[in-house]
């Protein structure tokens, strides 16, 4: 294994047992919505380790292919061979725990690893905080409306008004952050609790970690596993599957997932996989498994009008959209399935958390629009520019040349 290979699974290993936070950038997929850091000459890195199988991010991969990275080295369990841009040069190929383990203790201690000069590609990890924190807000009000929900409802009731919420994030964005912020608080929560008096860095608490089961939040395809990957920057444990076609079966998948995890599973999912997987609600309710599903309604498929084949107004409806009415209420309240209809994020937080009180089967629809959605991710997309620009900026301060590299 070549010196820089050696520094960087270093690097890589004193990132994940040191300070995780710091090191991480999970909401790289919006930072990169900005050309300018996209194409940035200091920040396309030297080396590449990747583990798992395909990345979800098309940005990412565009990213790493442009970038022209010398040493790509990939860990997976299996042997496919799934590298569309043909950026792999080195495979390890086997259990992937086991692996990493038998690097770390062919590296050494950590304390043992040469000085590393400064890395630019840390600056996005800032980069990611602040903009995590710009969004984070959005979160906070989506939680506080849901709190007085109710009675603001009952009131706009009495004085014959409509109630109309305005959100900072494209609704279905909230949707899933907040299944993420409510999934991954209840962990800690968890973990808190069993450790008692002797604290989190306590043996006994991570006794207890060890042995508690993870809650799981099933992902479907399209644009739901998008939102994750995307614009969630703290996730539980997360289980997704491709599917025959993509969308296909992920309700029958999600039932033997929450079959075994006595904790509790949730489905985030869209309408055109739950119809595909109609039948699933039967078998759901047959079961009962601990199992909450919450469809994302946008009227079709809403991942298209993210697509260039949107500009194209006489194939892509209703061809590639495949628009709908349809509504899943009837055929939850006829199989016997608790189900609840949300039009906001107060009302989806309201319901959500009904849902998981219930500790059973439940459905919870969103509805959602594609053109608000995508009006808000524009916006999301400019809030990502911003903090994309200002890290660049404090970067052209350090490294007079940040030059974009050639297409």
């Amino acid at each position: 294994m070549c010196m820089c290979m050696h520094m960087c699974m270093h690097m890589c290993m004193h990132m994940c047992m040191s300070l995780p936070g710091a090191h991480l950038a999970p909401l790289y997929d919006l930072l990169l919505s900005h050309r300018p850091l996209a194409t940035a000459a200091h920040l396309a890195p030297d080396v590449v380790v990747h583990v798992g199988a395909r990345l979800v991010s098309k940005r990412l991969a565009s990213y790493l292919e442009s970038s022209s990275v010398g040493t790509y080295l990939m860990v997976e369990e299996h042997g496919d061979r799934a590298d569309p841009s043909h950026c792999v040069t080195h495979r390890l190929h086997g259990d992937v725990p086991a692996l990493l383990a038998a690097l770390a203790a062919g590296l050494g201690p950590v304390a043992a690893a040469p000085p590393m000069p400064p890395n630019p590609l840390l600056r996005l990890c800032a980069a990611s905080r602040a903009l995590e924190r710009a969004l984070e807000p959005a979160l906070l009000a989506a939680a506080a409306a849901a709190a007085a929900a109710e009675a603001e409802a009952a009131e706009a009731k009495a004085e014959g008004a409509v109630a109309v919420e305005g959100a900072a994030l494209p609704l279905e964005v909230c949707v899933a952050r907040h299944v993420c912020s409510l999934l991954t608080a209840a962990e800690v929560a968890a973990a808190d609790g069993e450790g008692g008096e002797g604290g989190e860095g306590s043996e006994g608490s991570e006794g207890a970690a060890a042995e508690r089961p993870e809650r799981v939040l099933f992902v479907s395809n399209s644009l739901p596993i998008r939102h994750l990957d995307g614009a969630c920057a703290r996730t539980p444990l997360v289980l997704s599957s491709r599917g025959a076609s993509g969308i296909d079966g992920i309700l029958h998948t999600a039932i033997g997932a929450a079959i075994g995890t006595p904790a509790g599973c949730t489905l985030l999912i869209g309408d055109l996989a739950s119809m595909h997987d109609l039948n699933g609600l039967a078998l759901l309710a047959q079961l009962k498994p601990n199992l909450v599903v919450v469809i994302l309604n946008n009227s079709g498929g809403g991942i298209f009008r993210y697509l260039p084949i949107a500009e194209h107004a006489d194939v892509y409806s209703p061809y590639f959209d495949t628009p709908h009415s349809l509504r899943f209420g009837q055929v939850c309240r006829g199989f016997g399935l608790p189900y609840e209809l949300a039009t906001d994020t107060a009302g989806f937080a309201r319901a959500y958390a009904a849902a998981l009180a219930g500790r059973g089967p439940s459905v919870v629809e969103v509805i959602t629009d594609k053109e608000e959605n995508l009006r808000a991710r524009d916006a999301l997309c400019e809030a990502a520019g911003t903090a994309a620009q200002q890290m660049l900026s404090e970067m052209g301060e350090i490294v007079p040349e940040i030059a974009p590299r050639g297409d």
